[in-house]
């Protein structure tokens, strides 16, 4: 097998459950979402993981002090079958001594070169399997700052403190507008 090819196993167990196994390391995904996560939230779950190494990764690499990051990723789906997620939206709570431009500098980075789970998704376009919007928030040390980022193709960058006060986005970021 290549080094660029990857491979897993799933066994089925019963119902709508089954044990995936991977380089040793074994998980339950299962549709009905009694035992654990349907294969849709793992594919959520996927995107935020990869994203998230990527981003704790970069953040390290540039000697910031990340000492927490929480990723909560939501998807909308088509509502008939096909069922495929139509957007995706990752939102970053990164806790520690971290810039706020070197953390949306690794956001931007994740998403437009590195995260590889994203780019899968991203690459569908053209099989009619578009995965529409794409966006990602980044929110810093402080619980009331929220940066939301979206990707260059939204073309918005919005600043939001709190009591719903807005900033202009960093000097030669797009235009701020209203998504």
């Amino acid at each position: 097998m290549s080094t660029n090819t990857l491979e897993v196993e799933l066994e089925w167990e019963e119902g709508f459950r089954f044990t995936v196994s991977s380089g040793g390391q074994t998980a339950v995904i299962d549709g009905k979402r009694d035992a654990s996560p349907a294969p849709t939230d793992m594919l959520l779950a996927a995107v935020g993981a990869c994203a998230g190494i990527d981003m704790v990764d970069i953040l390290e690499k540039g000697r910031q002090d990340v000492r927490g990051l929480t990723v909560t990723v939501s998807g909308t789906r088509r509502p008939d079958p096909p069922r495929f997620f139509e957007s995706i939206h990752a939102r970053f709570v990164v806790r520690g001594d971290v810039s706020e431009v070197k953390a949306r500098r690794a956001a931007d980075l994740s998403f437009e070169k590195y995260c590889s789970v994203y780019h899968t998704l991203r690459n569908q376009e053209g099989s009619g399997h578009n995965l529409g919007g794409h966006s990602r928030t980044v929110k810093f040390r402080d619980d009331s700052m929220q940066v939301p980022m979206y990707s260059g193709r939204l073309g918005e960058i919005r600043l939001s403190l709190g009591g719903g006060a807005s900033l202009p986005p960093p000097e030669g970021g797009p235009p701020s507008s209203t998504r």
